[in-house]
């Protein structure tokens, strides 16, 4: 455990009349385990001077192509925050338009002429993707007001990070960005429901830092709000956590954020208080058990495909629930499911109406053969279909449901 200089008092008193002594009393505080695993973290997760100076490149390859009378061009993301991880990181770069009409079409002209490769992506408005670098088109705005698209205002979101978060509260964001990802809580996306960048660093700029926030995720109620005006206007918004954006006040912007997830992080902030580790931060490698399936998403963006497996995963987990799944996950390749029951019995029995509903129950006896009556309720003794989880989910695969969702998915041998 390190020991840290944190305080001294000097009192200077009289002890004789023509004598002063200077009586020095230095205090030391052990830093805590989590504060010495924080400090360490933080430089760990420091892009390299190579990392920044190849980001900046690229940034400027792509600011020579654009006309200056036409756009100002400014790096956005994490990347222009100061908040990215070390290693591979998306950047982000938006073409702030002075007249935003067809700004979309003038910037694919201006990209193409001398870039190849070129990839048109479709959303609110389209956006391109160069390499690495995600170029967006945006109206060039200075207040919430003057928008036409939700996206105008990205570049005030990180001028508000930059203006709201020192140099060492940018540290503590990549430390809760890994956090959230080791523990599958980072992500904004419909398949993923958890926390954005954005709102990360917005955490941080109100509780100061990671291991503030940690304690106050700990002691978080059902519905946590968070604002940075005085305008109350967190009560317009009914999500579990609200943070109300500063930059646009009409907006929740941890709207994503599911309760579960909320939740699943209370919970990891409590459990790393208690007993501080570096593994709450090492991304694990998911290592399939029971039924792997292959899987292939449609060909469709990112959000939307994961959207539909996700619904596919917890389809298969619904239909499984007789087998008791203990352990379970997916991701864009593939699918697991571990099972306690590997086996049920050859018979099922099948629970119908109750027995003084005369339609319900007459219906029920002409479907069954071998109906019972027990506590006021109809039973029906059938033959078991699917009695082990493979059975199961090889039938599940085939229906619509599944196929209308997928590229394709099948049993791993």
């Amino acid at each position: 455990m390190k020991t840290v200089f944190k305080a001294f008092d000097m009192d200077t008193s009289l002890k004789s009349k023509n004598n002063y002594f200077i009586n020095v009393q230095f205090s030391f505080f052990p830093m805590t385990t989590a504060e010495t695993l924080v400090r360490t973290l933080k430089k760990e997760l420091r892009p390299s001077l190579k990392e920044k100076k190849r980001a900046q490149q690229r940034f400027v390859s792509l600011k020579k192509v654009i006309p200056k009378k036409e756009a100002e061009v400014v790096l956005g993301g994490s990347v222009a925050k100061g908040t990215q991880l070390k290693g591979p990181c998306d950047i982000d770069v938006f073409v702030r338009f002075f007249d935003a009409t067809n700004c979309s079409d003038r910037l694919e002209t201006f990209l193409k002429r001398s870039f190849n490769g070129v990839k048109r992506l479709h959303g609110s408005r389209d956006y391109f993707q160069v390499g690495p670098v995600e170029v967006i088109p945006v109206k060039y705005v200075n207040t919430e007001q003057e928008k036409e698209n939700i996206t105008d205002l990205s570049p005030l979101h990180t001028s508000f990070v930059n203006k709201n978060l020192t140099v060492s509260q940018k540290d503590d964001v990549r430390v809760a960005k890994k956090f959230f990802k080791a523990q599958k809580l980072y992500g904004a996306e419909s398949y993923l429901l958890g926390f954005s960048g954005y709102v990360t660093e917005l955490l941080i700029a109100h509780y100061g830092s990671f291991l503030a926030l940690l304690k106050a995720a700990s002691a978080w109620e059902r519905k946590t709000s968070i604002e940075f005006s005085k305008t109350k206007a967190a009560h317009q918004f009914q999500e579990p956590l609200v943070i109300v954006d500063p930059v646009q006040e009409d907006r929740n912007a941890a709207a994503a954020v599911s309760l579960e997830k909320k939740l699943l992080f209370s919970a990891k902030a409590k459990e790393f208080l208690a007993k501080p580790s570096k593994a709450f931060f090492v991304v694990k490698r998911m290592k399939p058990e029971g039924v792997i399936l292959r899987v292939s998403p449609l060909a469709e963006k990112k959000d939307v495909a994961g959207a539909k497996l996700l619904q596919v995963y917890k389809k298969i987990c619904g239909e499984l629930r007789e087998f008791h799944v203990v352990k379970s996950d997916w991701n864009f390749s593939q699918m697991y499911f571990l099972c306690e029951q590997k086996k049920l019995s050859s018979e099922e029995i099948i629970r119908g109406p109750p027995q003084f509903s005369a339609v319900h129950a007459s219906a029920f006896r002409k479907k069954h053969a071998n109906v019972f009556e027990k506590e006021g309720f109809l039973y029906a003794k059938e033959k078991r279909i699917h009695s082990t989880p493979l059975q199961k989910i090889t039938f599940v695969l085939k229906t619509t449901y599944v196929t209308d969702r997928v590229r394709s998915i099948q049993v791993k041998p």
